[in-house]
């Protein structure tokens, strides 16, 4: 997968509790070509940057301390700013059960720990460029 350096550029939120999670999937993203990526241990902490610095897509895990993920998307959707951002969920195999309800909350994306960095990767960059294209149509119409 080749990555635009208009998509590589984009500001990519990582929300993980667990500091070896975080670098473990920063490093993927990194070898996929993903050059901006921001680090957040919990859900008031993204928030808190978010409101700093401008974010394209957040990768999220679900179970944090002081604010889950489900928490931060339920935070995100009462905000017109942050509604329609592209949210990412990451579950462990022993939480999916729990993938019904982030559903019917309206998280669309999610991805299963252990993940394939391949597949996160194409996952990232299939919804920046949805993303970028939207913003390009916006534009046009």
């Amino acid at each position: 997968m080749k990555i635009s350096s208009r998509i590589a550029k984009k500001n990519i939120l990582i929300v993980e509790d667990s500091t070896s999670m975080r670098h473990t999937i920063k490093a993927s993203l990194r070898l996929q070509g993903f050059n901006s990526l921001i680090e957040a241990g919990d859900g008031q902490q993204a928030l808190k940057l978010m409101k700093s610095k401008k974010v394209n897509l957040i990768i999220c895990d679900w179970m944090m301390p002081n604010m889950t993920g489900i928490q931060l998307f339920e935070h995100m959707q009462a905000d017109d700013k942050y509604k329609n951002l592209p949210f990412v969920l990451l579950t462990g195999n022993d939480q999916t059960d729990n993938v019904t309800e982030a559903l019917e909350l309206g998280i669309k994306h999610y991805v299963v720990k252990p993940f394939n960095p391949q597949k996160l990767s194409e996952k990232i960059f299939d919804l920046l460029e949805e993303q970028s294209n939207k913003k390009i149509e916006e534009v046009s119409s």
